[in-house]
């Protein structure tokens, strides 16, 4: 999808190995990236934080009412002590805490790139103008150049 520009006197391989890289691949690279999804992705992950935060609470109200009602033989509560549980408590405790986390993360991601993607193509317009003018500018010389030589040939 690179868009090199028309130039007819400068030539853009020789360019692009001069410069040390080329503008237009990077840019092609960038341009790929799709900032939307990355903020779908990201609101997916606020959305299931605020899921599992919800969930988090209603466990922890079932895990209260259970303790309530339990008829405590020898201290024990068979069930909220039981490692499933366990397990299932600190898994809900850290996605309560990780999931919106990541979700800002990704947001924080796709409006760096929609940015990137703004500035990496308006250089890249900005660019090719340039390199367009000047082109325009060495033919010109060109042309200038080639006048003077006819007429120093043409008065010898």
């Amino acid at each position: 999808m690179t868009d090199y520009p028309c130039l007819a006197h400068i030539d853009i391989a020789a360019l692009i190995t001069a410069a040390g890289g080329n503008p237009w691949h990077i840019d092609d690279s960038l341009q790929c990236g799709d900032a939307a999804s990355i903020s779908d992705l990201s609101r997916a992950f606020i959305a299931a934080g605020a899921c599992t935060a919800q969930t988090y609470r209603e466990f922890e109200q079932a895990q209260t009412r259970f303790r309530a009602s339990w008829n405590h033989r020898n201290g024990e509560n068979p069930i909220n002590d039981s490692v499933e549980v366990q397990r299932a408590t600190t898994d809900l405790m850290v996605q309560r805490d990780h999931l919106p986390a990541i979700g800002a993360v990704l947001s924080g991601i796709a409006a760096d790139l929609a940015e990137a993607q703004r500035f990496s193509g308006s250089t890249i317009r900005t660019l090719n103008g340039q390199l367009e003018y000047i082109d325009a500018l060495v033919g010109q010389a060109l042309i200038h150049d080639h006048d003077i030589a006819d007429l120093e040939n043409s008065s010898v």
